[in-house]
């Protein structure tokens, strides 16, 4: 599973991505870049943490975030009373 991705440009890989597997850099390129794939763009709250791809469809990708000392938003406000 990788950990950490990133997009990667080089001579020899002009479209790939560099990731962190365990104590391992792996450099991907994509084969058949110029076929059509679908692609969903979803802004972000927070940080991206870590990604997988769903166990039983290949085709979805989780992306897991957070942040250091955030709330979900109902904590947030009984926060906001208990200050008032």
């Amino acid at each position: 599973m990788l950990e950490h991705a990133a997009s990667f440009c080089s001579e020899q890989c002009p479209e790939g991505v560099v990731a962190i597997a365990g104590n391992t850099l792996r450099i991907l390129t994509v084969e058949k870049l110029g076929n059509n794939f679908t692609e969903t763009r979803i802004k972000l709250n927070y940080t991206p943490r870590k990604f997988l791809f769903h166990p039983y469809s290949k085709n979805i990708l989780i992306v897991m975030q957070a942040e250091h000392q955030t709330y979900p938003e109902k904590q947030k406000q009984a926060l906001m009373v208990n200050f008032s």
